[in-house]
């Protein structure tokens, strides 16, 4: 019998845990509801990275220490109470990847299409967040109030 906790057909709650301390900070509920639609969408496992769920401060601070760069302690990966910024204590933010399906030997990239579906999910341009990198192997996605997209120099 697994002690795994599901949150919904395709989710389980560890999956959202911080690699650092494994506890899970704040989860947004609309964020994993978003989720479920945009899988049930794709019709593809949808996956979170590793470290690009919630995240405890340490490791915030850590993954940014070793980029060289100045920790964003306001990101919505954290829990809203432990964000800097008050302006962004809404919602919450993760970092998904598609998976493969049986027979696929490599896993596939957000396209396009995939990435509209991903802003008609979550409601964009009018609220959620949408953070592209330069290879489409990963995306950031959340559930701010109001609509954001940027891409990743250099991800």
């Amino acid at each position: 019998m697994s002690s795994r906790i599901k949150l919904n057909t395709y989710f389980y709650l560890d999956e959202f845990a911080c690699p650092c301390c494994g506890g899970v900070f704040g989860l947004d509920a609309k964020l994993v509801t978003y989720l479920l639609l945009l899988r049930t969408s794709i019709e593809r496992p949808v996956i979170i990275t590793d470290g690009g769920g919630t995240r405890c401060p340490a490791y915030q601070r850590a993954i940014y220490e070793k980029r060289g760069k100045e920790p964003n302690m306001s990101s919505r990966h954290l829990s809203p109470r432990a964000r800097v910024d008050e302006t962004r204590r809404s919602g919450g933010g993760v970092d998904i990847k598609l998976g493969k399906l049986p027979g696929e030997s490599d896993a596939p990239l957000w396209t396009d299409e995939r990435i509209a579906l991903i802003r008609e999910v979550f409601g964009m341009p009018e609220r959620g967040g949408l953070g592209l990198t330069a290879s489409r192997k990963w995306v950031h996605v959340d559930t701010r109030d109001v609509g954001a997209e940027w891409r990743y120099p250099g991800a």
